[in-house]
């Protein structure tokens, strides 16, 4: 009996990892760690007096509030415009509705969102490390991200689309991860949800294709490294994937 006792106080205490409530209730405090330093950055360099003279998404999103459309990015009427991903501005314009366009409530409701937003990107941040490199890493890479100023300073600083994009791209690789080693069933079901998220096997483009151009091209690339990983798993490389290969070089070129 005493030989088990003392055994049981040897044991090392569950992970988190294995404990789906603890793991949960674990990722929440990171997260609102996260968003308190956040919060308390835009206090302190002021950023919510930032003026908003050259930011063509705020000018954007005050010609959508004013009903005159995706238009006039620089401030005078210049007509409509693809100056910028509409996801972006379309949230802002929200803002500019309730709280008025370039009024100080709504660029402290704006850097409100940012901060959340890059708050959140320690979830999939935490998932693409340990699906890859396991919990310890995973850990760690959560709290790089919570903590580290520099990931904070763009969210913080303007007002711009920074935040929602990187929250995006870390949701595109880490489903593009998870899809990959996926089930047949599981993986038509989950195609669904990563061709609005991301890109499906016809190269069609969701959510982070119209927040910013960049993401566009992350977003095809992440689906033809995943047809690439799906077409490798059967052995020949067809003329397809010679053609992903070739596609994938012109863009990182």
């Amino acid at each position: 009996m005493r030989h088990e006792v003392m055994r049981h106080k040897s044991d090392p205490p569950m992970s988190t990892a294995s404990n789906p409530a603890a793991l949960r209730r674990h990722l929440l405090k990171i997260v609102l760690i996260g968003l308190l330093l956040r919060v308390a950055g835009v206090v302190l360099i002021h950023s919510y007096r930032v003026k908003l003279d050259n930011d063509e998404s705020a000018h954007i999103a005050a010609s959508l509030a004013s009903g005159q459309g995706f238009s006039n990015p620089f401030g005078p009427p210049t007509g409509p415009t693809a100056w910028l991903g509409p996801v972006y501005p379309f949230v802002l314009s929200g803002f500019f509705k309730a709280f008025g366009p370039y009024t100080r409530a709504a660029v402290v409701a704006a850097l409100l969102l940012n901060c959340l937003l890059s708050a959140v990107t320690c979830l999939p941040i935490y998932f693409i490390a340990r699906h890859t490199f396991g919990e310890r890493i995973a850990e760690r890479s959560a709290w790089v991200w919570t903590l580290l100023p520099y990931t904070m300073y763009w969210g913080i600083r303007w007002i711009w689309d920074t935040s929602l994009s990187a929250l995006l791209l870390t949701l595109l690789f880490l489903m593009t991860l998870h899809l990959a080693e996926s089930s047949t069933l599981r993986r038509g079901r989950s195609t669904v949800c990563y061709g609005s998220c991301g890109t499906d096997q016809h190269n069609r483009v969701g959510v982070p294709a119209f927040c910013r151009k960049l993401d566009l091209l992350s977003a095809i690339s992440a689906g033809e490294a995943f047809l690439l990983e799906c077409h490798g798993g059967r052995g020949a490389v067809s003329g397809d994937d010679r053609s992903l290969d070739g596609s994938q070089l012109c863009r990182l070129s």
